[in-house]
C-alpha cells in the first residue's frame, strides 16, 4: 500500500523517431517476444505498429534485445480471441531522442468513462446493464509560456503534421506512464492580471496507455 503525491512528476517528448523495424513475428506470450531484425537495446520505447488491435499504436519498453528480436515488456498476449495468432506482425519504430517539457503547472484528464448498455425484461422490476466501450481519454498540460525552450518547437511540428508522438511521464515513485498521442498544441499565451502567461498542450490518446512499475 502506498500514497504518492503527483509533485515531483516530469513529462518527456518524442522528439524523434528511428527508422522502423519490421516485425515478422510476434508471440501469444506474456510478455510477447517480437522477431524483428533491429538494433534495439534493453530499456528503448518502441512504437508498435501491429495487425492486433489491442497492440496497435501503442509504444512498449524492449527487453531481452538480440539483432534479431527483442521482449516486448508488459504486452501479454495470452488471450488468442484479442490476439489472434499469427495476425500480430506489423513495425516497431524506436524513440530515438526525448526532449522534457518544462514549466507544467496544472495536468487535468478527461474521458476514459466506461458506458453500459442497459435494459430490463418485460416480467422484471430491476434494470441490468452490462458494460460496451470506454470514451476517448485526452489531457492537456498547462505550461508557463517560454518560446525559447526546446520542447516549443517539437510541440508545433506534432501539432502540424497530426502523427502520432509518445509521451511518457516519469512519476516521483520510479514508475512510468507511456501514453501514444496526437497533438494539439494552442502557442497562444493566454493570463490575467498578476499571473503568468500560460500555454496549451492537448494530448488525445490514440492507444492505451501502457504503466511500468519501475
Amino acid at each position: 500500500m502506498a500514497v504518492t503525491l503527483i509533485n515531483g512528476l516530469t513529462v518527456d517528448f518524442s522528439a524523434a523517431f528511428a527508422d522502423e523495424a519490421t516485425v515478422t513475428a510476434i508471440s501469444n506470450a506474456n510478455p510477447a517476444v517480437a522477431t524483428a531484425a533491429n538494433t534495439f537495446a534493453d530499456g528503448d520505447i518502441v512504437l508498435l505498429g501491429s495487425g492486433w488491435e489491442y497492440a496497435n499504436d501503442r509504444p512498449f519498453r524492449v527487453a531481452d534485445a538480440s539483432g534479431t528480436g527483442f521482449t516486448v515488456a508488459g504486452l501479454n498476449t495470452t488471450d488468442t480471441t484479442r490476439f489472434p495468432a499469427g495476425d500480430g506482425v506489423g513495425t516497431a519504430r524506436q524513440v530515438s531522442d526525448w526532449v522534457r517539457i518544462n514549466q507544467i503547472t496544472g495536468l487535468t484528464f478527461s474521458g476514459g468513462d466506461q458506458n453500459y448498455w442497459q435494459y430490463q425484461f418485460l416480467e422484471s422490476k430491476v434494470q441490468k446493464q452490462i458494460p460496451t466501450f470506454k470514451s476517448a481519454m485526452s489531457f492537456q498540460l498547462a505550461i508557463l509560456d517560454d518560446p525559447t525552450l526546446p520542447f516549443y518547437q517539437y510541440l508545433e511540428e506534432a501539432d502540424a503534421d497530426g502523427l502520432i508522438r509518445v509521451v511518457r511521464f516519469n512519476n516521483s515513485d520510479g514508475s512510468t506512464n507511456l501514453y501514444p498521442v496526437y497533438v494539439g498544441f494552442n502557442n497562444n499565451p493566454t493570463g490575467d492580471i498578476n499571473t503568468g502567461r500560460t500555454v496549451t498542450a492537448s494530448f488525445a490518446l490514440a492507444g492505451e496507455v501502457v504503466r511500468y512499475a519501475r
